[in-house]
């Protein structure tokens, strides 16, 4: 009898622990899925309330940028044609602008993601990295050409051999840094520049870059990334 007992209670144990795990990763499913409703629901309340202000700004350049990258940077098919179609305005108002032919080129790439025919894929992608690469050729000092450039071209697949153009508009614009304009941009860009190593499968210059990071900047934010790279390198 004693026994008996024992296992129904053994039974009713593992019927509990069983039935919080499964309301756990419930809660924390639901809690996950609320979440991404809820940025989900900026997203939507921030394009809404551009929208309501482009009647008024509709010539405002800065404005205009604001709200393209702003599509361009949530990866939606209707998104990325209407920040072209902005950046294309941008580029009436504001002729030879080279941030907006940059996004203008990154968009397009982007929107290969969202065609279905594998030429069509192709043909914007080439488009895309073809704009891009004329605006740097065109414009080899604008920090944003560059950077627009460099970000885009790191998530291009292998195949297209891009990584080494990231890696050689990351290690131009830390160059640009030394007058100190963009001093602030010192940390993100070595780390980056450290992960396109890494991708280039270049990891000494890697570890170079990234070690110099966690010395240069122990705190930072970014230091923190590069030294669990470092360790992954090691």
């Amino acid at each position: 009898m004693t026994g008996k007992k024992i296992n129904k209670r053994t039974v009713w144990l593992i019927i509990g622990l069983v039935l919080i795990v499964v309301i756990g990763y419930g809660a924390y499913w639901g809690y996950g899925k609320y979440q991404a409703n809820q940025r989900a629901m900026a997203v939507e309340n921030r394009i809404k309330e551009y929208e309501e202000q482009f009647a008024s700004h509709s010539e405002d350049v800065d404005f205009l940028m604001e709200y393209a990258i702003f599509l361009h940077d949530y990866d939606n098919l209707a998104r990325l044609e209407k920040a072209m179609e902005l950046f294309e305005l941008i580029q009436e108002l504001s002729p030879d602008n080279p941030t907006a032919i940059g996004y203008y080129g990154s968009a397009m790439t982007k929107i290969a993601n969202h065609v279905e025919s594998i030429p069509e894929k192709v043909e914007n992608l080439q488009a895309g990295l073809d704009i891009m690469d004329k605006n740097v050729s065109d414009h080899p000092d604008s920090f944003d050409a560059r950077m627009v450039r460099a970000e885009n071209n790191y998530y291009i697949p292998e195949m297209f051999n891009r990584i080494n153009v990231s890696i050689k508009d990351y290690e131009y614009m830390l160059q640009m840094t030394e007058s100190g304009q963009y001093a602030s941009m010192i940390p993100y860009l070595k780390l980056r520049l450290g992960q396109s190593y890494i991708k280039g499968e270049r990891p000494e210059d890697a570890r170079k870059v990234l070690q110099e990071l966690v010395a240069e900047y122990p705190e930072h934010y970014y230091a923190k990334q590069a030294e669990e790279i470092l360790k992954s390198i090691d």
